[in-house]
């Protein structure tokens, strides 16, 4: 409970609020050619990713299904070796992009909003780690 008989007003201090830290003008006012970069590497990284799972998809050996058994069909049954092959390189073209990307962001991170693109950072551990996958499981 204050004490009554204080008042703040009659010690004629003037109260100033100080802030740690200097308010500056943000400068920014467009995006620069580094965060065109570190976007454009981003959004060409899942491009690639996805044409990637595509060209899996289509390397996968056939199963057996309806059509090939009424029709005496014999399916394949491996994995074809050239999509494959072609899938492991863009796996490792999309990691050396993603470092790239990240080697641009890592020149970008002055300011407290600044931080580092996620995208890039999940999409080079996944292609990474599918490279490595394909060329262990494969060949």
């Amino acid at each position: 409970m204050p004490n009554p008989g204080f008042d703040p007003r009659r010690l004629n201090v003037p109260i100033i609020l100080v802030s740690d830290h200097k308010k500056t003008a943000d400068r920014r006012h467009k995006k620069d050619w580094v965060c065109v970069a570190i976007e454009i590497c981003a959004a060409l990284a899942w491009v690639l990713i996805i044409g990637d799972l595509l060209l899996i998809a289509s390397a996968r050996p056939e199963g057996e299904n309806f059509f090939s058994r009424v029709l005496d069909y014999t399916a394949s049954h491996g994995w074809e070796e050239g999509p494959l092959r072609f899938s492991m390189w863009m796996m490792f073209g999309t990691f050396a992009l993603c470092v790239v990307g990240l080697i641009f962001n890592s020149r970008r991170m002055r300011r407290k909003a600044d931080r580092i693109s996620p995208s890039l950072v999940v999409l080079g551990i996944l292609s990474l780690v599918g490279g490595i996958l394909t060329r262990v499981l494969f060949f």
